[in-house]
Formats: C-alpha cells, structure tokens, sequence
C-alpha cells in the first residue's frame, strides 16, 4: 500500500485525530489478540506434557503388568482400552468382569472458580 500525499484541509486535525484513535485501537485488538494466542498455546502445551506424562508414567507400564499377566493366565483376558478422544482416560476389564475407568484431567487455572465474601458492618 502507498502513501500518496493527500492535502491538508480544515479537517485534517480531526482525520489524524480520528486516524490516531483507530491505529490505537487497533494495536490494542492485536494485542490482546496475541495475548490470547499465547495463552491458549501454553494451556495446549501443559495439556500435552499431562497426557504424555499420564501416558508414560500410568498407561505404559499398565501395558507391560497386563501383557504379563495375560500371558500367564490361560482363561479371559485383561482388556485395556483407551475413553474416548476427548477424555485422557482408559478403561480396564478384568477376567472376573470388573470394570475399571481410569481418567485424569489435568489442573488448569479455568477450571477453578473462588467466591469471595467481603463481610461489611
């Protein structure tokens, strides 16, 4: 985009005036807009140390008890089985057909609401 010069009439200081408030405003929409942006990048990333953590540190070695046990017992199998894709969860079915759901979520500041009570006299 160029700038052409355009001449200046009487309403020049109230175009620029106006220019200035709008180049303001829409500094502080991008910036808010960035801020945003990065919030939401670093509730992502924690959410994904969680669910890699929960996976290596739970799930992982859960696999590796299963595996061993299913292959020392010869009747029904233990089944592990991953919730659905918007939950970080498994669930575990045993050979006496127990269920059991295993389910994290991961701690984020949004999730918590406070009530304050400002007592008065």
């Amino acid at each position: 985009m160029t700038s052409e010069h355009v001449p200046d009439t009487k309403d020049t200081p109230l175009i620029e005036q106006a220019l200035q408030r709008r180049l303001e405003a829409d500094t502080l929409r991008k910036s808010k807009e960035l801020e945003e942006r990065k919030k939401r990048e670093d509730r992502d990333a924690f959410v994904k140390l969680i669910t890699s953590q929960f996976y290596r540190e739970i799930i992982e070695p859960l696999k590796v008890f299963i595996s061993d046990f299913n292959s020392r017992y010869h009747g029904d199998k233990i089944i592990l089985s991953p919730g659905t894709s918007t939950t970080l969860g498994h669930n575990i079915s045993t050979p006496s057909g127990i269920s059991i759901r295993l389910q994290i979520e991961p701690i984020l500041t949004e999730n918590f609401e406070r009530e304050v009570i400002i007592a008065t006299r």
